[in-house]
């Protein structure tokens, strides 16, 4: 890879990666061993950022195109790409997708348009979630989305430098970082607040099972003793240090961990 940006196992088990660089979608086997890249689409410029499966296909965010190409892992072909209608902009700028638990619902970080477009299971394009902007539930620079099993919407925002949470039905709940909630978190092992993000980007959801019986419960300032988070994330951090930060949350409320 040049300049990989997404990362994703498919379900015919290949590692798929989208490179900006070779404008390509990069196949390998689960030992790293190179398998060729997607076949080019006919008559279409292709510069891919995001992936993410849903109905047994690939989902490819290309930026040149402005929309989401859909690749079949069963019969090895494109399919018709999913096209924002007039309303939604026409052309998108995908920078993050994820398929909501239950409904299947598409989710898509516009990072131009500062919003999370949604397409349910039949197709149609729903009211976005978040406008542009810096009022509570607004985006400037949405790059990775993540949605839940337990509900909840993160999605990192380089330009307002946090990592903002949405209800399943795209409510504002609360945004980690920028210039909010800092006294709520602590440095693990130090005395030091939290410096917050500073360029964040990558997100990924991590099961609580993954860290049964190897973690202690976080620390905290109230007498009753938390319990291990229902679920957690890792928020990559492109300046900021440390530049992976694990976050475990609990229902609506947020406890951060924090290490490098």
């Amino acid at each position: 890879p040049r300049c990989p940006v997404d990362v994703l196992v498919g379900v015919d088990n290949r590692v798929y990666v989208a490179d900006t660089a070779w404008r390509a979608v990069l196949m390998y086997d689960l030992d790293g061993k190179y398998l060729g890249k997607l076949p080019e689409i006919e008559g279409a410029l292709f510069r891919p950022t995001c992936l993410t499966m849903r109905h047994r296909k690939l989902l490819v965010g290309n930026l040149d195109a402005g929309r989401i190409e859909r690749w079949s892992f069963d019969e090895k072909r494109w399919y018709a790409p999913l096209i924002a209608p007039e309303w939604a902009g026409s052309k998108i700028s995908p920078a993050g997708m994820a398929t909501q638990p239950g409904d299947a619902t598409l989710l898509i970080a516009d990072a131009v348009q500062g919003v999370i477009h949604r397409i349910n299971a039949e197709g149609e394009w729903l009211k976005p979630i978040g406008q542009f902007g810096r009022a509570p539930g607004g985006l400037i620079r949405p790059k990775h989305i993540v949605a839940t099993n337990s509900g909840p919407i993160f999605v990192t925002d380089a330009g307002r430098q946090s990592l903002v949470a949405f209800d399943g039905d795209g409510r504002f709940l609360m945004e980690l970082g920028g210039d909010t909630n800092r006294q709520n978190f602590v440095k693990r092992g130090t005395d030091q607040d939290w410096r917050g993000f500073t360029l964040p980007t990558g997100l990924v959801h991590v099961d609580r099972g993954q860290f049964a019986g190897r973690m202690a419960p976080p620390r905290s300032t109230n007498p009753k003793p938390l319990s291990l988070p229902w679920e957690f994330l890792i928020v990559a951090d492109g300046f900021g240090k440390p530049s992976l930060t694990l976050i475990g949350y609990y229902s609506q409320e947020v406890v951060g961990l924090f290490d490098e």
